[in-house]
């Protein structure tokens, strides 16, 4: 049984001619939220230096009108508050029953007694020092074990000063957008068809340079039209580009860094999901290959879980003045405990342990999603990412458009949520309609129900319009 506390209760008291003290305390409980503990008579009596008396008057009133609950032992609370006869529950939050969201992570498969483990060690060991505001770039343990990490399983050159800790992708973004323009970059280009969530970081309404768009094909990023101008950078995803998951060509790779030499360039990479890899091997950081002109940005949101809101970013030692700044107009700093943590979970090996285990789940669900829809769904395209969560599934002739078959499958009956590629594409034509599925949140055993339920929501609305446009009408989460 937990020891029972005594919680403080703040109750101003007026004893200058005012209402009698018992009314004061009595009025001060009423407005306490429901479920609030409440201190025994004795302490709060003592506390407020009145006589016991006074106290155990006020709680009685309370009792008697059904206000205030408890027994011996368990200390008294403020009562819930009555529903009215009659009057309807509150309707439950909304669950969908399957949750086919691109970047909705496998978040059941995280290692929890392998990261309790790292996180008491980090309590256990936390000098008093490391309790006070964090370092600049970040907490240098974790820089440390980054350096080693990045350089064995991503092929990353850098030191532990080259290294600025941040919340994950779309901070680490809007911090590197804002160094950039500090130092006098005047255009970002970045793919036109890409990760929904960064839209806003592309439309200005976060500080950094003008936006240039790029096509993407199925050779990656289109980077043979990048101008031959000075003060430029490029936003590229080598190991995939998310969500068309095309990886970055040899030839275009040449053709990307000969220009960003020639040009006197920064590359600023993502590394979301390249640890994910389906074949274990992937691709080595385009950083490794061009250190003195690439800024990395990795996250641990897809590895483990996007709610311990830890990234990094690697950088030339000539924009790291920059970034830190930057860190500190908009990210101040992140926890501590949970940058030390993570240190020991890398340092125990931990992390290579837990995404070998997740490359094998989702490489036999890609498998087994995949094959399923293409015994189902007749005439649609089918584009497999070789790392990630998700695939791409181009809707088959005749079947409804984007946001129908969106709306119709989160309809009663199906409760399925789906994303369309249209809200992917954020700059210029649209693309042919398409899916985009995720099977992170989606267990084997879950697969033949959810292809059921998609062949359903595109049969529902019949053939789209000619003149209705294809669209997506799900929000995706933060990255």
């Amino acid at each position: 049984m937990p020891k029972r506390t005594n919680p403080r209760l703040l109750v101003p008291l007026q004893r200058d001619g005012g209402a009698p003290l018992a009314r004061q305390v009595e009025a001060r409980l009423r407005e306490l939220v429901p479920g609030t503990p409440l201190p025994p008579t004795r302490r709060l009596a003592a506390d407020l230096g009145v006589a016991r008396g006074t106290v155990v008057r006020a709680y009685a009133q309370l009792r008697h009108e059904g206000l205030l609950e408890g027994r011996v032992g368990a200390g008294s609370r403020i009562a819930p508050a009555p529903r009215p006869s009659g009057a309807p529950a509150a309707p439950p939050d909304r669950r969908w029953d399957l949750d086919l969201h691109p970047e909705v992570t496998d978040l059941a498969a995280f290692p929890r007694r392998a990261w309790l483990r790292a996180y008491g060690a980090a309590v256990h060991d936390l000098p008093d020092r490391a309790l006070g505001y964090e370092e600049p770039l970040g907490l240098r343990e974790l820089r440390e074990e980054l350096c080693v990490y990045l350089a064995r399983a991503r092929g990353v050159r850098c030191d532990p000063e080259q290294i600025v800790i941040c919340g994950g992708l779309l901070a680490g973004l809007a911090i590197v957008r804002r160094a950039l323009a500090d130092t006098g970059v005047r255009c970002l280009h970045r793919a036109r068809v890409s990760h929904r969530a960064l839209g806003e970081l592309s439309r200005g309404t976060v500080s950094g340079p003008a936006t240039g768009w790029l096509d993407v094909d199925g050779a990656g990023l289109v980077v043979d039209a990048l101008p031959r101008r000075s003060r430029q950078a490029v936003l590229v995803e080598p190991a995939g580009s998310y969500p068309l998951g095309a990886r970055l060509s040899a030839a275009r790779l040449t053709t990307l860094t000969e220009w960003a030499r020639r040009q006197d360039a920064v590359l600023v990479e993502s590394d979301l999901n390249a640890e994910l890899d389906h074949d274990g091997v992937g691709l080595p950081a385009l950083q490794g290959s061009l250190p003195e002109r690439t800024v990395l940005i990795g996250s641990t949101s897809r590895a483990l879980a996007p709610g311990l809101r830890v990234g990094w970013i690697v950088a030339p030692p000539g924009l790291v003045g920059a970034l830190t700044a930057a860190r500190r107009a908009t990210e101040p700093g992140q926890p501590v405990l949970e940058q030390l943590a993570l240190a020991r979970f890398l340092a125990a090996g931990d992390l290579d342990r837990h995404l070998r285990r997740l490359r094998s789940t989702y490489r036999t669900r890609a498998r087994t999603f995949a094959n399923l829809l293409e015994d189902a769904v007749e005439g649609g395209r089918l584009d497999v990412p070789a790392c990630g969560f998700h695939l791409v599934m181009g809707l088959p002739p005749g079947a409804a458009d984007e946001s129908s078959v969106v709306a119709a499958a989160a309809a009663a009956g199906h409760r399925v949520r789906l994303v369309g590629l249209a809200g992917h594409v954020l700059h210029g034509p649209p693309l042919p309609p398409a899916l985009v599925l995720g099977y992170g949140a989606l267990p084997e055993a879950a697969m033949a129900r959810a292809v059921q339920a998609l062949t359903g929501a595109m049969a529902a609305r019949g053939r789209r319009p000619d003149d209705e446009p294809a669209g997506s009408a799900a929000t995706p989460p933060r990255g």
